[in-house]
C-alpha cells in the first residue's frame, strides 16, 4: 500500500470547493502548545492558518491510522454567549451541544477513513508499527443564531475551530500539527431545535472528507489495494 503523506493530510483541510469561509484566528490552546512544534509555521501551498510537519519525518513508513475520540476539553466556553439563543440558554447547554458535536466529528472521521478508497488502513491497534495516531480537538465553536434587536444581540454564523496533531503510535513523537477554523453561512431556515447544529456538523463532515480524499490526489502515488 502507498502511505498517505502528512503534507497531503494537511492539504486536505484547505481544499476549496465547499461553502465554508475562513474566519478570524486566535491563539492556539494547550492542545498544540504542548507539542513543541513550530506554531508559527504555515506551509506556503496550504491555505491554513497553521500547518507544521517534522522536517526529519520519514513519510514512507506509515500505512495505518488510529483515530482517537475527538475532544472538547480545550473548548473556550467563555465565548458561549455568542451562541446564546432559545436552544442554548446557559454555558452548560452550550458545553453539552459542543460535546455532541465533538462526538459527531469522531464518527465522521472514522466513517471517512474506513472507506475502501482510503490509502490508510484504519485500525484500533496502536501497538502496530507504521501506525499514526490522529488526535483532534474542537477548541472553539459557535452555533448559528438570528439577530434579536430586543436583546441587542447580533446574528452569529456557525463556526468551528479545530486543532490537530499526528503522532507515532509507538513512540508518541509528534509528526505534524495543524489548526484552522471555518464559518458556515447562517440560514434562518436552519434555526430549529432539530437542525440548528447541522451547519456545524457540515463543517466537520467537510474536514473528514477532505482529510481522507487527500490520499487519492493525483499529485501523490495512487493507491493499489
Amino acid at each position: 500500500m502507498t502511505p498517505l503523506h502528512f503534507s497531503a493530510i494537511l492539504l486536505a483541510l484547505g481544499i476549496t470547493g465547499c461553502s465554508l469561509n475562513n474566519s478570524d484566528k486566535t491563539a492556539p490552546t494547550a492542545f498544540l502548545t504542548s507539542t513543541g512544534s513550530d506554531l508559527s509555521a504555515s506551509m506556503s501551498r496550504l491555505p491554513f492558518d497553521h500547518a507544521w510537519k517534522d522536517p526529519s519525518l520519514d513519510l514512507t513508513k506509515y500505512t495505518h491510522i488510529a483515530i482517537r475520540p475527538a475532544t472538547s476539553d480545550y473548548l473556550d466556553s467563555d465565548s458561549w454567549t455568542a451562541s446564546e439563543s432559545e436552544w442554548i440558554l446557559t454555558r452548560e447547554s452550550y458545553q453539552t451541544q459542543a460535546a455532541k458535536l465533538t462526538k459527531y466529528w469522531t464518527r465522521s472521521l472514522k466513517k471517512q477513513f474506513s472507506s475502501p478508497i482510503c490509502s490508510f488502513y484504519i485500525t484500533d491497534d496502536t501497538s502496530r508499527p507504521s501506525t499514526v495516531i490522529l488526535e483532534a480537538a474542537i477548541v472553539r465553536t459557535s452555533f448559528g443564531r438570528p439577530a434579536d434587536p430586543a436583546r441587542k444581540t447580533s446574528a452569529t454564523n456557525p463556526m468551528v475551530a479545530v486543532e490537530l496533531r499526528f503522532k507515532d503510535s509507538l513512540t508518541g513523537r509528534i509528526l505534524a500539527t495543524a489548526s484552522d477554523q471555518y464559518e458556515h453561512p447562517f440560514k434562518l431556515q436552519d434555526f430549529t431545535k432539530e437542525s440548528f447544529a447541522r451547519p456545524n456538523e457540515i463543517i466537520c463532515d467537510e474536514w473528514s472528507r477532505q482529510l481522507m480524499q487527500a490520499s487519492n490526489k493525483e499529485i501523490f502515488p495512487k493507491v493499489r489495494r
